[in-house]
This record gives C-alpha cells, sequence and structure tokens, in this order.
C-alpha cells in the first residue's frame, strides 16, 4: 500500500459524507458564520453554500479517483 494511500481514502470518504450531509453543514455553515462574525444569512446563502459544497466535494473525488488510479502524481 502507497504511504499516500490513507490520505487518499480518507479524504475520499470525507468528500463523500459532504455531498451525503450537504443540508446540515450547509446549514451548520450559516449558522457558524450568523454567530461568529453576526452576519444576517438566510436560506438563499444556504443554498449557495450546498452548491459549493457539491463542487468542491465533486473536486476532491475526481482528484482521490486519478491518484489512486495513478494518473495524478504528487511527488
Amino acid at each position: 500500500m502507497n504511504k499516500d494511500m490513507g490520505f487518499i481514502i480518507i479524504s475520499f470518504v470525507a468528500a463523500v459524507m459532504a455531498i451525503i450531509f450537504r443540508d446540515r453543514f450547509a446549514k451548520l455553515c450559516i449558522d457558524f458564520q450568523n454567530t461568529v462574525w453576526g452576519f444576517n444569512f438566510g436560506a438563499r446563502e444556504i443554498n449557495a453554500v450546498k452548491i459549493v459544497i457539491i463542487i468542491v466535494a465533486g473536486a476532491f473525488i475526481i482528484v482521490d479517483i486519478l491518484t489512486m488510479m495513478g494518473i495524478i502524481k504528487f511527488r
């Protein structure tokens, strides 16, 4: 097993979990910003965060798969 394989697997699982629980994660992100910085974000921003979560997690999944296949090498 490659020494980077553990990181790749953890990254893949985290990305899949982010996509599965995107509703809850987006609400937590917006609630955190509202509480800490005093913003007044609402439902529109929660929907925007959901889209960003899908895009970023999808990119991580693609990079993880390409790294597992040996197409991308980081060293």
